[in-house]
């Protein structure tokens, strides 16, 4: 550069000589690395590199997405529900409605008096108000507790629908049967015919009587014919 401009000295006068001086040294300046502008103001490459590992980071970190606490929760409440429809979605129309009706009909019984044999409206006992609701809708579940207790196929409690059986007693001894009126995650209802009180809803799960005298339950309803 100081050739070109000894060169050309003859032909330019000194105000054109420095204006180009001035720019090359502009040029010169523009041209220098971002490492070089942090060196030249006492910072190592260090911490420059450290510098833009930290600005990359917070790009990162500010386009995450947060999904809000209470939209997981529903979205995990949405899959449970969908859970529960499918297990229902199993069964039949036929059978849905043979076990609502069960318990409808159970239902206006509450209040019948307990008579020991009983099998009618005048008074159950446990087995006979079992086979009476059964016997209203065309189902024949017949014989006492024990005899019941082979019918259909033997499911977990936790696995009990409405209109199944639930059994009572203690070791291998049956004493007591019951139909499953209402089920949740706190509460087992049952509709029975108990000596005491008669025909009545109660929750067994919290009852600190019948929890202890639970032994299994069984699904009548879907190992039988039913009318489409």
């Amino acid at each position: 550069m100081i050739v070109i401009l000894l060169s050309t000295m003859n032909d330019i006068s000194t105000k054109t000589l420095l204006q180009l001086f001035f720019l090359c040294l502009i040029f010169l300046s523009s041209c220098r690395s971002p490492y070089r502008s942090y060196k030249m103001a006492g910072r190592s490459s260090q911490d420059y590199t450290k510098n833009r590992s930290h600005e990359s980071a917070s790009r990162s970190h500010s386009s995450v997405v947060k999904v809000p606490k209470d939209q997981s929760k529903r979205v995990s409440g949405d899959v449970s529900t969908r859970k529960i429809e499918h297990s229902f979605a199993l069964m039949s129309n036929s059978e849905i409605t043979v076990r609502k009706s069960l318990i409808a009909y159970a239902n206006s019984l509450q209040g019948t008096p307990y008579i020991y044999g009983g099998k009618n409206k005048s008074g159950f006992d446990c087995s006979g108000f079992v086979s009476h609701v059964y016997s209203n809708q065309g189902l024949a579940v017949e014989g006492n507790s024990n005899y019941q207790a082979t019918l259909g196929k033997k499911i977990p409690v936790r696995s009990a629908k409405v209109g199944d059986l639930i059994f009572f007693g203690k070791g291998k001894r049956i004493s007591h049967v019951a139909l499953v009126a209402k089920k949740s995650k706190n509460q087992l209802v049952v509709i029975h015919c108990t000596s005491s009180r008669g025909v009545v809803q109660q929750d067994i799960q919290n009852s600190e009587y019948w929890q202890p005298k639970i032994l299994f339950a069984r699904d009548v309803v879907s190992q039988m014919p039913l009318a489409d």
